[in-house]
């Protein structure tokens, strides 16, 4: 396979590298069984069979980050294009196939990649993966055939790199003197050599020569590099060059606008090819291909027309490499990121983690001595949630202090095994700042939490301490309802025996949360499904809950048993007397929460019966119940209530009063971040923005606008938009902020660019 940099012009002029992710293609010089029926090839207008070797090809339409798709067969020492009437088969590069269809010259018409036009008789080649041993790898230069260098995990590598300076018969120009490719491929700093060998920490050489320049018997008038890489091959071996002896050969021509491309890289292989470009940037890029790596996307998602971080797959598509923060992205110059250091093999076992939802992890970066590098969360369609965190390092990872980079975690979604491999995958990052157009704030900042709608899971970066990033991974599915729960009183009433059925989820269920009358008296772990009450009284009547707890927190529906205990034999029987009144109901407890407070008390006895229990507060009755608990809602936070509970028997008469005194706690949680801040009309420099209104659990009294870069804000309203004066390439975020003063996090942020 070989990976396409196509070339797009600045408005300075200069020629900037787009790359795009192309699927692994095994190069038709290394074709070692092939065959055909006889009298197949070379026949035209029927139909054929052929069997042979299957390569893809993924290539750019240029500039607007489209990839079409491109099927090739090799057989006989011959390569036909293959047209797929439904498309084409996906990740079958390699393969031994056989195909049966319509051929015209070199181009065959297959009905599909299914049934008896296409059958697959060897699957494509497996990574070699060593371990233990330094690995060099293998260079075969023989027209554009390669053979892939061994790929070890957590060894070192010894890379040779020849530069071969080629010239066409009509470009018969030296662009480049041989120490400035030298410079850029082997110097100390800013080079190749210095790039790599700074990323491996030392696991990997980089040494090499330039060769050439070599004038070529061939043209420019059509983008032949095959062929040109073939003759630049016989002009090395002719001067004495033995290209042999590298594991990498990079061939440098001078620019020709006949190939859309800045540089091409088999991947995984040998050879790379450059247009007119000693760009470090390019050569890495390149390089990286050769040594085992895809491409560094992005995802793009809307929804109505609005854009959002992540969606389902039809709101969603692959933006080629747009990640900013990788050399496999598009113009810059950044060491890999954490998935692609582990399919480099410079991540341990111990430094990259599978993880799951329920916990927090601490996230160092590559450059650091912190345990955990790359976190893997698996999104459960075979593609995974990888977590990385950078640092400024070098004098490639300069990233400014502050800056996005360095003050969040970054989410990407792995499609590969972030280990050694020979068929590597691309990495989609997901931008978590969908309301600007810039991919360089894609990290999840402190404070701000992405949620998955197709996993339901989300990600929380809690803070950074110690130089590692806190991430809180969770997922939003409550685990189900337990099976029957069942309450048996035990035969000389000490006790209540409760038991029920296993709960399920759809990751784990962490334990069971046990109430009686509505107050939470126990916990129990995941496997176990049984309590034993010894506080339950004689006489009394009790209604238990269970419910599962998963281990993100979220609590599933109860399963309930009710039990009457038998009546207590040392009671005093008291004469029947329409006068009686009933016993105070005692003992009775508040549990206050920020809104509401839950009472509870003990039940009342009467002569002739207790018919229900009035309920005052501060002095005035606010409802009448026939249970022992009532629970007073919208209250308000940090407020001191006195209650009163009387019971009242079947004949009409009151007990006394219990009274108790309860304060609601303080409002600490923060209202949600509003949603879907945009920019909805604009008249000269004033604009409206509007939003959708953010949730809180008491309410939310106004929105903040501030203008990023500014700790204070400069307007604020209670609705959901608001109209200001802007200034020009400023950028705009809201925070909503409720009746405790608690804030939010900050909303997306909308950049002015009239």
């Amino acid at each position: 396979m070989y990976a396409v940099v196509p070339l797009r012009r600045s408005p300075e002029g200069a020629d900037i590298p787009m790359l795009k992710t192309l699927q692994a293609l095994v190069a038709c010089a290394l074709v070692l069984l092939i065959t055909s029926p006889a009298g197949a090839v070379g026949s035209t207008g029927g139909i054929v069979t052929l069997t042979g070797i299957l390569n893809s090809v993924h290539e750019d339409s240029l500039g607007i980050h489209r990839e079409t798709h491109q099927y090739f067969l090799t057989s006989g020492g011959e390569r036909y294009v293959l047209r797929f009437a439904d498309g084409g088969p996906e990740g079958q590069n390699g393969a031994e196939v056989t195909v049966t269809g319509r051929l015209a010259g070199h181009t065959l018409a297959v009905a599909g990649s299914h049934g008896s036009s296409f059958r697959i008789r060897k699957e494509g080649p497996v990574s070699a993966v060593t371990s233990g041993t330094a690995t060099t790898g293998t260079t075969s230069t023989s027209g554009t055939g390669t053979v892939s260098p061994s790929i070890s995990a957590g060894t070192t590598r010894a890379a040779s790199v020849a530069a071969v300076l080629v010239n066409l018969t009509d470009l018969n120009s030296q662009p480049y003197t041989t120490s400035q490719v030298a410079s850029a491929v082997y110097g100390a700093t800013g080079s190749v050599k210095a790039f790599f060998e700074e990323e491996s920490k030392g696991r990997m050489t980089v040494t090499g020569s330039v060769f050439g320049w070599y004038t070529i018997n061939a043209t420019s008038t059509n983008c032949n590099w095959s062929t040109w890489v073939s003759l630049a091959n016989t002009a090395a071996n002719a001067a004495g060059a033995n290209l042999s002896s590298f594991t990498n050969v990079m061939y440098i021509f001078p620019y020709t606008s006949q190939c859309g491309f800045a540089g091409l890289g088999y991947v995984p292989g040998t050879v790379s090819v450059l247009n007119g470009t000693i760009s470090v940037q390019v050569m890495t890029h390149e390089l990286g291909h050769n040594f085992g790596l895809g491409h560094a996307n992005g995802i793009n998602c809307a929804v109505n027309g609005t854009r959002v971080a992540l969606s389902t797959a039809a709101n969603c598509s692959e933006q080629a490499y747009v990640d900013p923060f990788s050399t496999m992205g598009n113009n810059a110059l950044r060491h890999n990121q954490g998935s692609q250091l582990g399919e480099l093999g410079w991540l341990s076992s111990s430094e990259k983690v599978i993880g799951a939802p329920g916990h927090t992890y601490a996230i160092s970066p590559y450059f650091s001595s912190g345990a955990v590098k790359l976190v893997r969360i698996p999104r459960g369609d075979g593609t995974y949630f990888d977590l990385d965190f950078r640092t400024t390092y070098g004098n490639v990872d300069n990233f400014a202090a502050g800056s996005p980079a360095v003050s969040g975690v970054t989410i990407r979604i792995g499609k590969g095994t972030a280990s050694p491999t020979n068929s590597p995958q691309p990495t989609d990052l997901i931008d978590t700042t969908p309301s600007t157009s810039s991919w360089a704030d894609a990290p999840l900042l402190v404070g701000r939490t992405f949620t998955d709608p197709v996993s339901k899971m989300s990600f929380t970066t809690m803070a950074i301490t110690n130089g590692a990033v806190q991430v809180r991974v969770r997922e939003l599915v409550a685990p189900s309802a337990p099976g029957a729960a069942t309450a048996t009183a035990a035969a000389d009433g000490a006790s209540v025996a409760l038991a029920w059925g296993a709960a399920t989820d759809n990751v784990a269920v962490a334990g069971y949360a046990i109430s009686r009358n509505g107050t939470t008296v126990a916990n129990a772990d995941a496997g176990t499904l049984t309590w034993t009450d010894t506080a339950a009284a004689l006489g009394g009547n009790y209604t238990y809950s269970v419910v599962a707890v998963d281990t993100s927190g979220n609590e599933g529906p109860g399963a309930t048993a009710t039990v009457s205990m038998p009546a207590d034999p040392n009671a005093v029987s008291v004469p029947p007397s329409a006068d009686q009144p009933p016993t105070a109901p005692q003992p009775l407890s508040a549990a206050p929460a920020t809104t509401s407070i839950r009472l509870t008390w003990g039940a009342s006895s009467d002569d002739h019966g207790v018919s229900g229990y009035v309920v005052a507060r501060n002095g005035a009755a606010v409802a009448t119940i026939t249970g022992t608990t009532w629970t007073d809602t919208a209250r308000i936070p940090n407020t001191a209530y006195t209650y009163s509970v009387r019971a009242r028997d079947t004949a009409g008469n009151l007990s006394a009063a219990t009274s108790v005194k309860a304060t609601t706690t303080r409002d600490t949680i923060a209202p949600t971040a509003p949603k879907y801040f945009h920019k909805a009309r604009q008249w000269g420099r004033y604009v409206t923005f509007a939003w959708v209104r953010s949730g809180d659990n008491v309410r939310v009294v106004r929105y903040l606008v501030y203008r990023y870069g500014r700790s204070t804000p400069i307007a604020q309203t209670s609705n959901a938009w608001i109209r200001i004066y802007t200034t020009r390439g400023m950028r705009y975020y809201i925070r909503a902020v409720d009746a405790a003063g608690n804030r939010s996090a900050m909303s997306g942020v909308v950049r002015i660019s009239y």
